[in-house]
């Protein structure tokens, strides 16, 4: 079956723009940071990373998307994050990235302690989650809607829905600090996005208001 998520966003206020940016600043020139990507996809976001000088590795269920994810990889393990059996490597990984992935497994908490163990002691982590008390969502529920979609905060394959209290706690009873949080913007009606100014000005009024405005939350943590 063809991977759903097989591209990067152009947008700069998508998740794995963010991300990419993210870790550029993380990295500040050094060539070799050693990078998981959990959930790799096709490796899309891989070989954006990979241009600026990071060494990728990823974890990713599907086989198909394991393939080609392998073009963009140093290694891809094909395993399913709920089953993870232990990696064949240590503290390895000077950053993890969970874009996009959590909401999709039935522990994320469990599924992000397990992995912890192969970050260095002065790593990062990097994760994305949808917002279900989004405004949208929230604006079905008055009306008694929740209907799931191909893509986006109810997209058909998530089996996890999170607010912002709800990731600071999961991040905390992990011992998790956060470093910075930002936000991909789902405030005005995306048709306005034509106009570039309306974009950040959606992204301006979601840092102001993430709870009610944010389509996603992205944290920088550290132990």
């Amino acid at each position: 079956m063809p991977h759903k998520y097989v591209s990067l966003d152009p947008s700069p206020f998508s998740a794995n723009q963010q991300i990419a940016r993210m870790v550029r600043e993380i990295g500040n020139g050094r060539p070799d940071l050693v990078v998981l990507d959990v959930g790799c996809a096709t490796g899309y976001l891989a070989a954006e990373l990979k241009q600026i000088g990071c060494r990728v590795y990823g974890i990713e269920v599907s086989p198909e998307a394991v393939r080609e994810a392998a073009g963009h990889c140093e290694k891809v393990w094909c395993a399913d994050l709920d089953f993870l059996e232990p990696l064949d490597c240590g503290r390895f990984f000077d950053i993890m990235i969970f874009a996009d992935i959590l909401e999709h497994t039935r522990a994320p908490e469990e599924n992000i302690r397990k992995l912890l163990p192969y970050l260095r002691d002065d790593g990062i982590l990097i994760c994305s989650l949808p917002n279900v008390a989004n405004w949208r969502v929230r604006f079905g529920l008055f009306f008694g809607r929740f209907d799931y979609s191909e893509v986006g905060i109810l997209d058909d394959s998530h089996l996890r829905f999170f607010t912002l209290q709800t990731a600071r706690r999961i991040f905390s009873d992990l011992g998790l600090r956060i470093l910075q949080m930002s936000v991909t913007p789902s405030f005005l009606p995306y048709r306005l996005y034509r106009l570039r100014p309306i974009k950040w000005l959606d992204y301006a009024l979601c840092r102001l208001l993430p709870r009610f405005g944010a389509q996603q939350f992205i944290f920088e943590l550290q132990p």
